[in-house]
């Protein structure tokens, strides 16, 4: 059994941490358990990150906590959710669902105008919705 964390003195687990393939799992587990322990301070289970994964997997929060109350390990969630929701591909697995990264620019374009070459910008790529620590 794992033992909850006290989230009001602790962050949990990072959200791009993997466990069997999926990102954001040991997080909502972690959170998850402070949760059923009282001790999630300022953070939430089942909140919109959560969500990302469970949406991605087609399982409610609910059905995560219910293994949680069982003492599941995060690598039996992992086996958990690789038996029930939405079966996925090993590739899509590993790709998604992950917290947004900011976008790199890899590839420099340059312009000719008459005998002078000038390195052009890349165009502005917005940066991605960022999380809260929920």
């Amino acid at each position: 059994m794992n033992t909850a964390k006290d989230l009001s003195k602790e962050s949990p687990t990072s959200p791009r941490i993997r466990v069997g393939g999926y990102a954001i799992l040991a997080r909502a587990a972690d959170k998850g358990r402070a949760d059923l322990a009282g001790t999630c301070g300022g953070y939430h289970f089942d909140c919109p990150l959560d969500n990302f994964l469970f949406g991605f997997k087609g399982v409610s929060g609910n059905d995560v906590k219910k293994l949680l109350e069982t003492g599941s390990s995060n690598e039996e969630i992992a086996a958990w959710l690789d038996a029930n929701g939405t079966p996925k591909r090993k590739q899509r697995k590993k790709n998604g669902p992950t917290p947004a990264k900011r976008p790199v620019h890899t590839t420099i374009q340059t312009k000719k105008i008459g005998s002078s070459e000038f390195v052009q910008r890349p165009e502005w790529t917005p940066r991605l919705a960022r999380f809260s620590i929920t």
